[in-house]
């Protein structure tokens, strides 16, 4: 292609620049790269591929911006050059800029339908932005116009098991025999994590991807690991789950290798302790594993946190409130660490008690959290003396319920016989409905003081939240005018499913009870969803919420102040119970409860409840191969000066 110099420019004398400049890009330094090409730039400004090797050298340097402007003044010379869309793209996806990579992949393939780098890195921006089933079409095209393309064919297992489609992504394994075995072994280890993480799959199931990922590379430690987590999280369903991820995780925690092959060995080290301390005969062992993981991981609270408890259990009070002032300085929204550091100061003298909350608040105010730590610490002291204080009435109140109830009985009986007195009737009647009244008033009221032991086990807050809604819709019309909208991924929640369950089933009746009040039936939505990471514990995790919201007639500013208060209510023949009960179940929970309402706009009690540390795989569950341009030459337009070639002409894609 003839090109204009300028005389005048001291660059443009030389005739070797461009050569020099595709071998530069090809193969030089980059600086190199970019000098020469801007140096084709200037000597022919109105053409599109001299730019566009410029915006592919200055990518070379990570100059992201200016490589960008250079291609997008590459497009408006050559609008349908597939290859500088395509390396637009390519940026903007490094760039985590998914939605703008998508749109220019997508333009590419309009262009070249049988694209197959694009149709793969299209794929990973719509993985990335949540449309597994667009990744699965994308890669599956990918794969059919390169057969030979592994890394096609890891994603495409990948997106089949993100959207469950787990026969499939097992057929496409076996289809493949051209991926290696740590290929596969990766892909089992992800298919067991999908399975595991899926409430609809069993364990055998998950377990049986892991085993077969360790028959294809023996020492694969994330596999061993997760293999280890699912026995630890079903380890309340029997002993024998508990034992196997002792074994597990035991074997795991002896390699000496282990820090060099799992970069978050404190992870397995803390898993262990976690399955070790439910007994106490392990306490030892159990301390020593967390003991290991605070040496790995110093600012890891729930490890802090866990030693703490062990070391209170075996009797050291002095070095558990240590650990348990640590958890809390490392990381002040750990409510775990505040509830065990407050029940341990409930119980000392008022001197070990003075000198230590000094010492707390004064690193506090080193480390600027002073005001965190306080605002988490006073609640949890207030809790604990109204625990305290409940306590000691909670005796008495049952043997009074137990008279009661007795005298209901009577009444019952009297109830039965003939009274040839209809007035007489009437008293007893009256007489038993009133104690009936008091004894129900009375069993709600301890419920609140005291709740019915239960074993804490993993929970699935989707299931939880369903069949709460069923319970409530099947006590008649007035209840079936709920919304269950249940969250697409849950984090799993350490608790009580029977507590939980009634927590939500006290909000949806105050919320059913409020919106039959008015005109209509109303409306109530239960929402269950995952908030964006934030720092728990030392590391970010997913919070699970639930909200309940209704289009009742809400609460005055005095009634909400008040709603809390056990036994307070503003609907005729209301207990004032049912939010208290929900409040407690939350806070049983270490999680936060917060009413929203004003006269007219109805009412939203949300419930934000933390995932349990020990419950928390390494990592995200999947990943797909990583993104990568596979060579920066594929980018490249070769600069033709003695070929009549125009600027649309497009270069085969190199496969």
């Amino acid at each position: 292609m003839a090109m204009d110099l300028h005389p005048d420019h001291q660059h443009g004398t030389d005739p070797e620049a461009p050569k020099r400049g595709r071998a530069a890009i090809a193969m030089g330094p980059a600086e190199d790269a970019v000098r020469l090409c801007r140096i084709e730039v200037e000597r022919d400004p109105s053409s599109g591929r001299a730019w566009h090797s410029l915006g592919v050298a200055l990518y070379r340097t990570g100059a992201f911006e200016e490589a960008l402007d250079a291609l997008q003044r590459a497009a408006e010379r050559m609008p349908r050059s597939a290859e500088t869309l395509y390396a637009m793209g390519v940026i903007r996806k490094d760039q985590r800029v998914h939605d703008d990579a998508q749109v220019l992949f997508s333009r590419v393939l309009d262009l070249e339908p049988e694209h197959a780098h694009a149709l793969y890195n299209r794929g990973i921006c719509r993985f990335s932005a949540g449309d597994g089933a667009g990744a699965v079409d994308d890669f599956t095209q990918a794969c059919a116009l390169a057969p030979d393309w592994t890394d096609a064919a890891y994603n495409l297992v990948i997106a089949l098991a993100a959207t469950r489609q787990y026969q499939r992504a097992d057929q496409v394994l076996r289809e493949r025999e051209d991926l290696g075995p740590s290929q596969r072994a990766d892909l089992y280890c992800d298919l067991g994590a999908a399975r595991a993480d899926d409430p609809e799959c069993s364990d055998d199931v998950a377990l049986a991807y892991f085993r077969r990922a360790l028959e294809l590379d023996p020492d694969f430690v994330q596999a061993q690991y997760r293999m280890g987590l699912v026995h630890a999280r079903a380890k309340n369903r029997g002993p024998e789950h508990r034992q196997a991820a002792i074994d597990q995780l035991r074997e795991l925690a002896a390699r000496r290798d282990l820090r060099l092959e799992f970069p978050d060995a404190y992870r397995v080290y803390f898993a262990l302790g976690s399955c070790l301390d439910d007994v106490d005969g392990n306490l030892d062992e159990a301390a020593e594993a967390y003991g290991r993981c605070v040496e790995l991981a110093p600012r890891y609270a729930p490890a802090l946190n866990n030693l703490g408890v062990v070391l209170r259990r075996k009797g050291d009070r002095a070095r558990a409130m240590v650990m348990f002032r640590r958890a809390v300085l490392v990381s002040p929204g750990y409510a775990h660490a505040y509830h065990n550091l407050c029940s341990c100061y409930y119980d000392s003298s008022p001197d070990d008690l003075a000198e230590h909350l000094t010492d707390l608040l004064r690193e506090a105010e080193a480390q600027g959290r002073c005001v965190q730590v306080v605002a988490q610490l006073v609640p949890r002291l207030v809790d604990l003396a109204k625990s305290d204080a409940f306590a000691a009435v909670y005796d008495q109140m049952h043997a009074t319920k137990n008279v009661l109830g007795v005298a209901c009985s009577r009444a019952r009986g009297l109830l039965r016989r003939e009274w040839t007195d209809a007035a007489v009737q009437r008293e007893v009647s009256d007489l038993q409905e009133l104690q009936s009244q008091a004894y129900d008033a009375l069993v709600d009221f301890l419920r609140v003081l005291r709740p019915a032991d239960a074993e804490p086990e993993v929970v699935d807050l989707n299931e939880v939240a369903r069949r709460a809604v069923l319970h409530v819709q099947a006590m008649g019309p007035l209840f079936e005018h709920i919304r269950l909208v249940p969250a697409s991924v849950v984090p799993r929640i350490q608790g009580k499913p029977r507590r939980l369950r009634e927590m939500i089933v006290n909000l949806l009746l105050n919320a059913a009870q409020a919106t039959g009040s008015g005109e209509g039936p109303g409306r109530i939505d239960v929402i269950v969803e995952v908030s964006p990471p934030r720092l728990l514990g030392g590391g970010y995790a997913h919070v699970a919420r639930v909200t309940v919201r209704d289009t009742g007639p809400g609460m005055s500013e005095e009634d909400l102040g008040n709603a809390l208060k056990p036994g307070f209510t503003t609907r005729p023949g209301g207990s004032g119970f049912g939010l208290p009960i929900a409040e407690h179940v939350v806070r049983e929970h270490l999680g936060a409860l917060a009413i929203d309402s004003a006269a007219g706009r109805g009412t939203t009690v949300t419930v934000e409840l933390p995932p349990h540390a020990d419950l928390q795989p390494n990592g995200t569950r999947m990943s797909l191969r990583p993104v990568i341009f596979e060579d920066y030459r594929d980018m490249l337009q070769t600069e033709v000066d003695d070929a009549p070639a125009s600027d649309t002409h497009e270069p085969e894609m190199r496969q």
